[in-house]
């Protein structure tokens, strides 16, 4: 009964949260969703139904963890988010003494804008290139097709490419298509979204594909309501109401196909022959048999069409509203009780300032839990659980006030644009994708590998320069 009273005193507070954010901090206000989204229902979920939860995720060794863990997660998210608002808040009510930048001509050549778009392309079609080689080589190293866990790996080691895919190409082509409203050409966007979409497609990760196709969906859907002059009782009809809905459900389509697909080719070995090489490396390494593999795609190779396709629905819901919840659990479960508080050793340009072995909290975490010993990952860990990994609850105090002061300027930014409307969109749409990322990962791989800090800087090149 304290339990529960706890927990729904701490939903009260986050709510409090999202509707106060709502009118002063927009950023703030998002960072409040799709922290509930991602991981506080899944939270409570496991809260109330700890053993669908282990049912859905039942590679992990979730029966470890207790309602004790659950409870305190949540606060954690509770008590960053809190800090988080009362922080940007504070900093934001200074955007109303800032100048509103007046519209810009559109006339004028924007020629940071060309070279960044000309740099996206450049490193799309050469990592296009290189993931094709990459899959001839392993093709012929194993004699089969490669899963795409190897695939993934391989191609990770071009990171400057990976940057591009990730980061730059996304940012070019939702720049084109902003600039298609306002009179450019349609080919330059549909040019750019084939390309981006093959090179991310040749990443073998779907998490930076879905969101990139969420974010033109979005931005697509927002252009249509300003084209046609929609409002809520006009919205509601239903080809508008259809169309909208239509391109909101391409991610959705696209991550239930690749649920689907990566059933039978995603984590290996999968094809005999790439099994058989690498029992026969572990062999020769260690002398003794190894185990036979207990993968979940090994399992279920004997599963209907039907069976496929629901399971690969599950996962597609399960991945929206409950993966994060999980991975940030199983961390506080971890530290400090199993390993201490790991400060700033995640770090990964620390790290080689240092010259030191990066450590890695989520594939620890992952190997600690998973159900199969000989299964590689890692999981994610959103930005306050890993404050809390590294420096406990001080962490979370100190990185949730710097998230806060953050987002405080970017709502002091974006106030001085809005007159700019393109402008407008493409900050609020590079700001939205940071919080995405910070409900994903720690507040250094969003603002570096994820492309923070790009994203942001991209908007000074298409943008900032001219306002």
């Amino acid at each position: 009964m304290l339990h529960t009273t706890f927990l729904t005193a701490m939903i009260a507070i986050v709510a409090a949260c999202f509707i106060l954010s709502l009118r002063r901090n927009l950023f703030i206000a998002l960072l409040t969703g799709l922290s509930i989204a991602f991981v506080l229902i899944g939270l409570v979920i496991f809260y109330a139904a700890p053993a669908y939860v282990q049912s859905l995720f039942r590679s992990f060794r979730l029966e470890l963890v207790t309602p004790d863990d659950v409870l305190r997660t949540f606060a954690i998210v509770t008590f960053g988010l809190v800090v988080t608002t009362i922080a940007g808040m504070a900093t934001a009510r200074l955007a109303q003494s800032l100048p509103v930048a007046a519209m810009p001509s559109s006339s004028r050549k924007n020629y940071p804008a060309l070279a960044l778009v000309g740099i996206a392309l450049a490193l799309g079609i050469g990592f296009i290139g290189i993931a094709l080689a990459t899959i001839i080589d392993l093709a012929r190293q194993i004699d089969a097709i490669p899963s795409f866990l190897s695939l993934r790996r391989e191609l990770g080691r071009h990171y400057l490419f990976i940057l591009g895919v990730f980061n730059l190409l996304p940012m070019a082509t939702l720049y084109a298509l902003l600039r298609r409203e306002n009179g450019a050409p349609a080919w330059p966007f549909w040019l750019l979204y084939a390309l981006s979409t093959i090179a991310l497609v040749a990443t073998f990760q779907k998490r930076p594909l879905i969101v990139f196709m969420a974010l033109i969906a979005v931005v697509a859907c927002i252009l249509y309501w300003r084209r046609q002059q929609l409002t809520v009782a006009t919205a509601l009809r239903p080809w508008p109401l259809i169309r909208m809905a239509a391109i909101l459900s391409v991610p959705v389509i696209a991550l239930f196909c690749l649920y689907l697909v990566e059933q039978r080719y995603g984590f290996g070995p999968v094809w005999p022959a790439e099994q058989a090489a690498e029992q026969a490396a572990e062999q020769d390494a260690t002398g003794e048999k190894p185990l036979e593999p207990t993968w979940d795609t090994a399992q279920e190779s004997d599963l209907s069409t039907i069976e496929r396709a629901g399971l690969a629905l599950r996962s597609t819901v399960s991945r929206i509203f409950g993966r994060m919840a999980v991975s940030a659990v199983l961390v506080v479960h971890h530290i400090p009780h199993n390993g201490p508080h790991y400060g700033l050793a995640n770090v990964g340009l620390l790290a080689k300032l240092k010259g030191q072995e990066l450590y890695d909290p989520g594939a620890e975490v992952f190997s600690r839990y998973a159900q199969a010993s000989r299964v590689r990952g890692s999981v994610a860990t959103p930005a306050f659980i890993d404050f809390y990994g590294q420096f406990g609850w001080p962490g979370v105090a100190i990185g949730s006030a710097l998230i806060g002061l953050v987002l405080g300027a970017l709502q002091m930014l974006l106030q001085s644009v809005r007159n700019d409307f393109e402008s407008h969109v493409f900050l609020l749409a590079a700001g939205t994708l940071t919080i995405f990322y910070l409900t994903q990962a720690s507040i250094f791989r969003t603002a570096l590998g994820y492309g923070g800090g790009i994203f942001l800087l991209s908007w000074v090149a298409f943008y900032g320069w001219r306002n």
